[in-house]
């Protein structure tokens, strides 16, 4: 039974702005962030994320465009000769990793 037995009864469905939806998964927030900003239930963001299919889709496109940004801010770093980027994108990228030495004293 959803909203009680009377017509009308139960909280009204909340209005979840598409756009802002797209701008706060871009951030990478989490289903508890959303919920949060929105003032609903974390079930709620999980309930229409299945049940809508263009609200599924703004949040993949938002989290996807957060990832690239990511990602273009690594590259930048990167660029700039900040080594730690250069060894994480060697890493994750090109599939390089630390050697690895049995011996007495190596590395």
């Amino acid at each position: 039974m959803h909203g009680g037995k009377r017509a009308g009864a139960g909280r009204k469905p909340v209005n979840i702005d598409l756009e802002q939806l797209e701008k706060l998964c871009g951030l990478q927030c989490t289903d508890e962030d959303l919920a949060g900003y929105f003032g609903v239930n974390v079930r709620t963001i999980e309930r229409r994320r299945r049940r809508e299919a263009s609200f599924a889709d703004a949040m993949e496109r938002g989290r996807a465009k957060g990832r690239i940004s990511v990602r273009r801010g690594l590259h930048l770093q990167a660029a700039q000769g900040k080594t730690a980027a250069s060894i994480f994108l060697a890493k994750n990228l090109l599939g390089y990793r630390d050697a690895r030495s049995n011996a007495p004293g190596g590395p």
